[in-house]
């Protein structure tokens, strides 16, 4: 079978039924507006929100999310799908398509994540956790220790579960007081509140501090923590939440022998 370029071998076929190497991806951030990244984001976001989801928003709402976009401190996320020609001479690979967007958002006391999509022709190579991953490796860093929370609808929630998010019970706020949270006007699909703490009191800490701080001066009002409708309401409703967590973390480590200083 030489002329068609197949072997026979004791195990199979080689050759021309060799299986065809799997791509390689990078991930790369910026903030605001900046260039090149910013450019592909909202291709991505319509492909995956507007024709695969079928959300129609606003013009009102993309003005919203665009002016959003180019604060400075959002920081985008965009995963490319690496060339196969390499830079000449430089040993690196060159960015090709990109096939997946997140953001990060500073509001309040809060890193936002959100607009996490990946195009539906690359899902299935962990780009989707690729992102949620390079987005802790910034929350993490050093800065003002800031709440890692999303929304997700119900059928996101196992996701982010997986990458250390913790659904926040929305009887924690005020129980039998009725409450939608963003997007559920929009999208008319329940959505979920998520928060990711840390494992111990020590770091939880801080983060509780920064959101009683916040909760005062919103009650004074020097200060707006976001623009949706509900926000006065799902700060208490998360302060309460994380502080039962610093309080579970502070028992684990004194009954472990440890302190929570």
């Amino acid at each position: 079978m030489s002329g068609d370029g197949l072997k026979v071998t004791s195990t199979g076929l080689t050759g021309m039924l060799a299986p065809p190497e799997a791509p390689t991806f990078s991930v790369v951030q910026s903030r605001g507006h900046a260039e090149p990244n910013w450019q592909h984001v909202w291709p991505i976001r319509k492909a995956v929100f507007w024709g695969g989801l079928g959300f129609q928003p606003s013009v009102e709402q993309i003005g919203k999310t665009t002016a959003e976009d180019g604060l400075p401190a959002t920081v985008h996320f965009v995963v490319y799908k690496d060339s196969d020609a390499a830079e000449a001479g430089s040993g690196t690979t060159k960015k090709g398509e990109a096939v997946g967007v997140s953001r990060l958002r500073a509001v309040g006391p809060f890193w936002r994540v959100e607009r996490v999509a990946v195009l539906a022709s690359y899902r299935g190579f962990g780009l989707g956790g690729r992102l949620i991953r390079a987005m802790h490796t910034f929350t993490d860093g050093p800065g003002e220790p800031l709440l890692p929370m999303l929304f997700a609808d119900e059928d996101a929630v196992g996701f982010y579960q997986r990458y250390g998010y913790t659904v926040v019970p929305r009887d924690a706020a005020a129980p039998g007081v009725p409450y939608t949270l963003p997007l559920e006007s929009v999208t008319a699909r329940p959505h979920h509140c998520l928060v990711r703490l840390p494992t111990t009191a020590h770091a939880i800490a801080p983060l509780v501090a920064n959101l009683r701080a916040t909760q005062t001066r919103v009650s004074e009002g020097t200060e707006c923590v976001v623009t949706d409708a509900n926000d006065l309401l799902l700060l208490p409703m998360i302060i309460r939440w994380v502080e039962a967590a610093l309080d579970s973390a502070g028992r684990v480590a004194q009954g472990e022998g440890g302190t929570t200083e």
